[in-house]
């Protein structure tokens, strides 16, 4: 017992221990945008879902005696890896500055592959655990239900998490990060190692004895519609913490690991909804997603308001839709004997989310729209579930379910398309557009004063510049850019003024800096979004700096 439980504690707290630490590295590689964190999931749910498979086809499709032994190759496999790469780069799983990106011209592609060289392989190996542990504990011990094992390794999961900002990242550098987590890797290894091997030494027939009791229980066989089901609400909550996460961190306020807020509360429902059915109450949360809703309307109605009320109501949020997405989830669990499919389609649909958040959305809609699709699809969720509360025909039941969140899903998704592409002016501003970094934005600037008329470009809660119209006032520096200002000062006052001054500035925005620039002088602007630079260039007639 406690041996499955260690194992999977300790896989589930170094799975959540290298996600944010591998962000951290490679965090200044692309420009520092939260959009890093976001792919970085998308990985790691990706890898998560190659893990499950690889557990599902263990247990399911490999000889009971050859399953430990198979196991024992893959992870020693991984252990060498490791300690080959600990030999090439500062850490084993840090690279080094000559895996940094030429350009940014791909940055999903190349998070990807630094992702995939420096912790593919023990990443997959940590996912492979808490299914593989889950299914020989219940293989051992039949009687007891496996899924609080779930439950702990989602505690370790959250403990790894929050530790990595508070004790780690403050305490260690960077490379003493990575050997300390190899080291638990190694631990690790030793941990799955004992529990492959004591499967490997199984007696055969009771092994296959107990699979083929499992397989001829009532019930045994799953229908479409349950896996479906279990896609659907896996990815509604995976949706939803990347789009509340995106939606904090771009749009509310930029301040370092507050991204770990959001997952926080993301593992906390697992923690909650696995380990008793009591924690979800659906009369409780229907009466918080009714709150939740008018705190939403309100948030996204009032974006002004002070950053703390709107990151706490965007969190509240994101709790009350992944409670009822979990818990729904939890109670379509089938029998211990299909665990390992169970996790499987639950890592699909959350993988699904990822892709739909980071790949799907930025080409689909020009704004944050994934977050009110996932926040709608909840309320559909628990509808269809109240206007079957009474229903006694399981089958029938599941069915409406299942039509009314396929249906939600492509209606919200097809009117939220629409609406985005209705152009920039329905959502109140003359462009917009999205990409990796973000959603950016250009609105007109003292509407009723002509005489002041301009465009001020904004990415997130950020404004990048101010433009005005009229012809006399075009070159005038603003924003943070005025004589008086802290650059301002440092170009006027600079012993070579006049003289053919070399300026170099980090981040575009419109150009305005450009606007101090004299006969000789040579301005040199970095600028990692390339949705910035088109507009600073003169993409639709808004800045000029650059030009004039």
């Amino acid at each position: 017992m406690i041996l499955y439980a260690l194992s999977i504690f300790v896989s589930a707290f170094l799975l959540f221990q290298v996600q944010p630490m591998i962000a951290r590295y490679i965090l200044p590689w692309f420009g520092g945008t939260p959009a890093v964190w976001s792919t970085v999931q998308l990985f790691f749910q990706v890898f998560l879902t190659g893990g499950y498979a690889y557990a599902y086809w263990l247990i399911g499709r490999v000889p009971v005696k050859k399953q430990g032994w198979i196991h024992l190759g893959v992870l020693a496999v991984s252990l060498a890896v490791v300690a080959a790469l600990g030999f090439a780069w500062p850490s084993p799983i840090t690279p080094d500055a000559s895996w940094k990106p030429l350009n940014v011209n791909t940055p999903i592609t190349d998070i990807f592959s630094l992702l995939l060289i420096g912790v593919g392989l023990p990443y997959f190996l940590l996912s492979t655990n808490s299914p593989l542990t889950q299914s020989w504990f219940h293989r051992a011990l039949p009687q007891r239900s496996p899924y609080w094992l779930y439950a702990l390794s989602n505690i370790g999961s959250l403990l790894g998490l929050l530790a990595y900002p508070f004790v780690v990242e403050p305490n260690l550098t960077l490379k003493a990060q990575g050997w300390a987590w190899s080291g638990g890797y190694l631990l690790f290894v030793l941990l799955a190692g004992y529990g492959a091997l004591k499967s490997a030494r199984e007696k055969v027939g009771a092994a296959e004895t107990a699979r083929a009791v499992e397989s001829a229980q009532p019930g045994s066989k799953i229908s479409i519609q349950l896996q479906v089901l279990w896609i659907l609400l896996s990815a509604v909550a995976s949706t939803m913490l990347l789009a509340a996460t995106s939606q904090v961190t771009q749009e509310v306020a930029a301040i370092p690991f507050l991204w770990v807020l959001p997952l926080s509360i993301y593992l906390l429902t697992f923690i909650l909804t696995y380990s008793d059915e009591r924690w979800y109450n659906r009369t409780v949360f229907g009466v918080l997603l009714v709150l939740a809703t008018f705190g939403f309307a309100w948030a996204l109605v009032d974006t002004h308001a002070h950053f703390i009320a709107l990151i706490m109501v965007y969190s509240f949020v994101l709790f009350v839709s992944a409670m009822i997405c979990n818990g729904e989830t939890y109670r379509l669990r089938p029998d211990p004997a299909h665990l390992t499919r169970f996790y499987l389609m639950t890592s699909i649909g959350g993988a699904l989310g990822g892709l739909a958040v980071n790949l799907a959305a930025p080409l689909l809609f020009k704004g944050y729209w994934e977050l009110p699709i996932s926040f709608g699809l909840t309320w559909a969720l628990a509808l269809a579930v109240f206007l079957t509360r009474n229903s006694t025909h399981k089958v029938l039941r599941l069915r409406f379910i299942h039509n009314v969140m396929v249906a939600m899903t492509v209606v919200l998704a097809s009117l939220a398309g629409v609406y985005s592409f209705l152009g920039s002016s329905a959502s109140g501003s003359s462009f917009e557009g999205r990409n990796f970094y973000g959603v950016v934005r250009v609105k007109t600037a003292n509407a009723d004063d002509p005489a002041w008329l301009g465009y001020n470009l904004s990415h997130g809660i950020t404004v990048h510049g101010l433009q005005f119209i009229a012809p006399e006032k075009r070159t005038l520096t603003t924003t943070y850019y005025v004589e008086q200002s802290g650059a301002g000062l440092a170009i006027l006052n600079h012993p070579r003024r006049g003289q053919g001054m070399a300026v170099g500035v980090l981040g575009l925005g419109i150009g305005t800096l450009a606007a101090y620039g004299q006969p000789g002088d040579s301005y040199r602007f970095y600028e990692i979004n390339p949705l910035v630079v088109s507009l600073a260039e003169g993409q639709g007639g808004f800045f000029s700096f650059l030009a004039d």
